[in-house]
């Protein structure tokens, strides 16, 4: 039996890749093809559910019998159980935590939820049998009175372990004479999946902790800024907090949903978004690096930034950064976010002030201590974990020296890319569209060893194709091939459609490691609209060769030519496990598939 899912993206290094699958192979899918086995429905809310779903395996239930479960968390703050084995559509527990937050214009210009309630995923702890979530819960269905409040569930029959923690409580002293920042759950926008470590203290106890991300409701308001917030699961508390933007604004954490990353020592990396940099207090537009502190005695639980790496600023795409009041202007006043402000072609300062670097989330490539991401305008950049650089403001001013401490950047999304630099003297020099369309990459690329080709990144931006990438030894990418299908392809709004592929990745578990790459791309533009999915599967361990010599991944399946309609999840996932294929839907439902 395959070990449970247990977090987003299936690891702390959120790999994406599931490497116990024994069903579906290259070969299998291939021969066998795929096919629906079932649908697990979710009451509550027109949309079901934005959090991936997760699966306990080898639940030893009340009865005494054992069950594999898939959970799923949702909008509407029910969680429920379903019977992977039986695949029986009526739960095998819900659990309810609280009324959930209105859908409104205010949390979502294009209104496609009904309701705001678990957000973001949960993770698993299999030791204790529980599952950690955070549900905006508010009494009148207000954003004004709503509260972020984390829950334990028993894996069992979900009843809840421990009273309802407040993230209320939860603040932050940044030194350097600034106040003390508060937690407020009225301005949060929890999305970014749940972080769960393990991880020993100086005096070799281990201490379990859930590291919660937050961004905000509106980029624009001098309430936004990103959190991520420690619980000590075993105190049943906030241990420590950390913000993004101590000083000025901004930095939301929010990833596309996708969660920070972990490393084997415990340490922590995360991207952020739009805002104002001013280190080591504002870091947004950033990869930072933190560590976690445990209390010991006395001692303070502490979270704090270690390093970081930080390619622009808003001002700097925007332009002022020449002049020091404009810049500090410029630098604490955040365009709205892209679902908000319909994009201008003439207007640089409105396209380019919204780059957003914290689009997507972090990989760790432990092989090379190398972790890599992606924001808005597709530029990929691969970073020693252990050297990231501590970008100052001066840096930024040196233009291409600020890359120095780069492993490898360039176009991940729109590869070769245009005759430009991906790493110029001046950033506004990436102020323009490769084709005339928006390549944002929403989530984290899939990473996984291969046999074939050694350590791989695969990839698949908006408005773009799949692309498979090798990752050499020191962390720099080697393009390999991409597919003939491109993403959100029937979009005929300005720039093209949101948000590219939710991909996954099975390994056949053995020597031979072969691999499947599950990709759920939009017809339409997802951002505005529910628009109908498409799933794919390709071969991840064979390339071909398209006409003009380059590599082409092959594709085994595709449920266009089935027939087989579902409504796009947005920023959600598909997940593999024991030779089942959970593909998260806006019907409401999760897909159950199988090979025939």
């Amino acid at each position: 039996m395959p070990p449970s899912v247990v977090t987003r993206a299936y690891d702390s290094a959120r790999s994406g890749a599931q490497y116990d699958e024994t069903v579906f192979t290259p070969d299998g899918v291939r021969q066998r093809g795929v096919r629906r086995l079932a649908s697990f429905y979710l009451p509550g809310d027109a949309r079901g559910l934005e959090a991936q779903p997760l699966v306990a395996a080898g639940v030893k239930m009340p009865g005494g019998e054992t069950r594999d479960l898939l959970i799923c968390a949702t909008m509407s703050n029910r969680v429920f159980a379903f019977d992977i084995g039986s695949l029986d559509d009526a739960p095998v527990w819900i659990q309810y935590l609280g009324t959930p937050v209105k859908g409104s214009k205010a949390i979502d210009q294009y209104e496609i939820n009904d309701n705001w309630g678990i957000l973001s995923t949960p993770v698993i702890d299999v030791e204790r049998g529980a599952l950690y979530c955070v549900a905006w819960v508010s009494p009148d269905r207000t954003v004004a009175r709503a509260r972020h409040l984390v829950f334990a569930l028993d894996l069992r029959d979900g009843h809840v372990l421990h009273p309802p923690l407040g993230l209320e409580d939860a603040s932050y002293q940044p030194g350097g004479g600034l106040p003390e920042q508060q937690f407020k759950s009225a301005a949060r926008k929890q999305r970014a999946a749940l972080l769960f470590t393990a991880v020993g203290d100086a005096e070799g106890d281990i201490r379990r902790t859930v590291f919660i991300p937050a961004g905000s409701i509106q980029e624009g308001a001098h309430t936004n800024c990103g959190w991520l917030i420690a619980v000590d699961v075993d105190a049943w508390r906030v241990a420590a907090a950390w913000t993004s933007t101590a000083e000025g604004s901004g930095g939301g954490i929010w990833q596309a949903g996708a969660g920070p990353a972990a490393d084997a020592e415990g340490f922590i990396y995360l991207m952020t978004g739009n805002g104002s940099f001013a280190p080591p207090h504002d870091l947004s537009h950033s990869f930072v690096k933190l560590r976690y502190t445990p209390a010991i005695g006395s001692a303070a639980a502490r979270l704090e930034p270690v390093d970081w790496f930080t390619p622009f600023t808003d001002a700097e795409r925007t332009g002022h950064l020449d002049d020091a009041h404009a810049h500090a202007e410029a630098d604490h006043d955040h365009p709205a976010p892209t679902n908000v402000r319909a994009h201008d072609h003439g207007d640089v300062n409105a396209m380019w002030g919204d780059m957003d670097l914290g689009s997507g989330g972090p990989v760790l490539v432990e092989s090379s201590k190398s972790v890599i991401g992606v924001g808005k305008d597709g530029v990929a950049y691969s970073l020693k974990t252990n050297a990231m650089g501590k970008t100052t403001m001066a840096d930024l001013g040196h233009g291409g020296s600020n890359y120095e401490d780069c492993r490898w950047v360039g176009f991940l999304t729109y590869y070769p890319g245009p005759d430009k630099q991906a790493a110029p003297a001046n950033i506004r020099d990436l102020n323009f569209l490769f084709g005339n369309k928006t390549r944002h990459l929403h989530g984290s690329p899939l990473t996984w060893d291969s046999p074939d080709f050694g350590r791989v990144l695969a990839n698949w931006g908006e408005n773009g194709n799949l692309r498979l990438w090798k990752v050499d030894g020191q962390g720099a990418l080697h393009y390999l091939g991409c597919s003939p299908e491109v993403a959100s392809a029937e979009s005929n709004v300005f720039g093209g459609g949101m948000p590219g592929s939710m991909c996954t990745a099975s390994l056949e578990k053995g020597a031979g490691l072969t691999t499947v790459i599950w990709c759920c791309i939009p017809y339409g533009d997802a951002n505005k609209f529910v628009t109908a999915g498409r799933l794919i599967a390709y071969d991840g361990s064979r390339i071909g060769t398209y006409a003009d010599g380059a590599g082409q991944l092959i594709k085994l399946w595709d449920s266009q030519d089935w027939a087989h309609t579902f409504a796009f999840n947005k920023f959600n996932v598909p997940v593999v496990w024991g030779g089942r294929l959970f593909v998260p839907t806006y019907d409401a439902r999760v897909l159950v598939y199988g090979t025939t």
